[in-house]
């Protein structure tokens, strides 16, 4: 392992939907930062634009319906098991 204090490691990655009609920015959007930080407590943070925000939202975009389903199939699980009833998993069509 490098234990190398002027290493830099990405301590946060934030991606939100935000609404218009926030100074002067008047469309929904997604916006973010990534932050990077070393063991010297010097850090950096950069904006991620909302193009770039776009392309990452792109990207993510198989592996969130994947999470979505399985999450869903997980809550109707619960509830047979809670319930006794049968529930179908038409949370995720169309996904």
């Amino acid at each position: 392992m490098n234990d190398n204090p002027k290493k830099w490691q990405l301590t946060d990655f934030r991606l939100e939907f935000k609404k218009g009609y926030d100074y002067n920015k008047t469309i929904d959007r997604y916006e973010g930062m990534v932050k990077f930080e070393n063991k010297e407590s010097e850090q950096f943070t950069l904006k991620i634009t909302p193009e770039l925000s776009v392309l990452f939202i792109k990207l993510i975009t198989n592996e969130l319906a994947i999470s979505v389903n399985e999450l869903s199939s997980v809550v109707l699980k619960s509830l047979q098991d809670v319930t006794g009833n049968q529930c179908e998993n038409t949370i995720t069509e169309g996904i």
